[in-house]
């Protein structure tokens, strides 16, 4: 749908030129073909839904979702053992410095948490 993040282009004078910093469906919008909004989700767990929803008018969780188990080599699980929750906002004062690769830039202290996180799930 037309509310999706834009494609990624590493010329900006290109993307601007011939436009291809467009999703598709914006490129529909704009030429007045006629789109639908997504309304039925089936992907993302209700928790993690509820941050999408106020972009969408009347996205709903389809019923099949609730009590999905999740699998795993262990068989189907409720939910990610050790974890309460499915979505998880950290804050910190690590800094950005620069990649090294284009304009990209990396935090090795939000690395760090994300490995330890893994570490411990994998423990």
């Amino acid at each position: 749908d037309h509310k999706q993040l834009r494609p990624i282009v590493n010329n900006f004078a290109l993307a601007k030129h011939c436009n291809i910093d467009l999703s598709l469906f914006e490129r529909m919008g704009n030429n007045n073909v006629r789109c639908q909004m997504l309304a039925n989700q089936r992907r993302m767990t209700s928790e993690i839904s509820e941050f999408v929803k106020p972009m969408y008018d009347h996205l709903y969780d389809d019923p099949s979702l609730e009590g999905r188990l999740l699998p795993s080599v262990h068989g189907e699980l409720e939910g990610v053992p050790g974890m309460v929750h499915q979505v998880f906002f950290w804050t910190h004062d690590y800094p950005e410095s620069e990649s090294g690769i284009g304009r990209s830039v990396m935090n090795l202290g939000e690395m760090q948490m994300v490995y330890d996180t893994i570490g411990y799930l994998l423990a």
